[in-house]
Protein backbone atom coordinates (compact mmCIF):
# COMPACT_ATOMS: atom_id res chain seq x y z
CA UNK A 1 0.00 0.00 0.00
CA UNK A 2 1.53 3.11 -0.91
CA UNK A 3 -0.73 6.05 0.96
CA UNK A 4 0.52 9.51 0.81
CA UNK A 5 0.09 11.15 4.26
CA UNK A 6 1.65 14.89 5.86
CA UNK A 7 5.53 13.36 7.11
CA UNK A 8 4.82 16.12 10.04
CA UNK A 9 1.45 14.23 11.14
CA UNK A 10 2.17 13.00 14.98
CA UNK A 11 -0.13 10.02 14.86
CA UNK A 12 0.16 7.40 12.26
CA UNK A 13 -2.23 4.30 11.23
CA UNK A 14 -1.00 1.18 10.69
CA UNK A 15 -0.79 0.86 7.15
CA UNK A 16 0.91 4.15 7.40
CA UNK A 17 3.55 2.82 9.67
CA UNK A 18 3.44 0.12 7.40
CA UNK A 19 4.92 1.98 4.55
CA UNK A 20 7.19 4.18 6.71
CA UNK A 21 8.65 0.99 8.31
CA UNK A 22 8.70 -0.78 4.90
CA UNK A 23 6.90 -3.81 6.57
CA UNK A 24 3.40 -5.84 5.92
CA UNK A 25 0.79 -4.36 7.98
CA UNK A 26 0.39 -7.80 9.25
CA UNK A 27 3.81 -7.17 10.81
CA UNK A 28 3.14 -3.89 12.74
CA UNK A 29 0.17 -5.37 14.32
CA UNK A 30 1.52 -8.45 15.48
CA UNK A 31 4.07 -6.35 17.07
CA UNK A 32 1.53 -4.84 18.71
CA UNK A 33 0.08 -7.86 19.67
CA UNK A 34 3.34 -8.75 21.33
CA UNK A 35 3.72 -5.42 22.54
CA UNK A 36 7.31 -4.55 21.18
CA UNK A 37 5.95 -1.16 19.63
CA UNK A 38 4.43 1.42 21.28
CA UNK A 39 0.30 2.41 20.50
CA UNK A 40 -2.40 3.75 21.80
CA UNK A 41 -5.98 3.40 21.57
CA UNK A 42 -8.57 5.71 20.47
CA UNK A 43 -12.02 4.16 20.94
CA UNK A 44 -11.42 1.34 19.02
CA UNK A 45 -8.43 2.49 16.46
CA UNK A 46 -4.89 1.84 17.04
CA UNK A 47 -2.81 4.78 16.64
CA UNK A 48 1.24 5.22 16.64
CA UNK A 49 4.14 7.70 17.05
CA UNK A 50 6.49 7.34 14.81
CA UNK A 51 9.56 8.30 16.66
CA UNK A 52 8.20 6.24 19.51
CA UNK A 53 8.13 3.24 17.24
CA UNK A 54 11.98 3.76 15.72
CA UNK A 55 12.83 4.35 19.30
CA UNK A 56 11.99 0.79 20.53
CA UNK A 57 14.02 -0.35 17.71
CA UNK A 58 16.89 1.35 19.08
CA UNK A 59 19.74 -1.67 18.01
CA UNK A 60 23.39 -1.38 19.99
CA UNK A 61 24.88 -4.38 17.77
CA UNK A 62 23.89 -7.04 16.10
CA UNK A 63 24.22 -8.94 19.25
CA UNK A 64 20.75 -7.78 20.06
CA UNK A 65 19.29 -9.14 17.15
CA UNK A 66 20.99 -12.38 16.65
CA UNK A 67 22.05 -12.94 20.66
CA UNK A 68 25.50 -13.63 19.97
CA UNK A 69 28.64 -10.79 19.54
CA UNK A 70 28.26 -10.57 15.66
CA UNK A 71 29.52 -6.86 15.56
Amino acid sequence: MNTEYNKTKDFLKGEELADELQVSVTTVYRLVTERKIPFFKVGRQIRFNLDKVKNSFNIDSIEDVYGSNKK
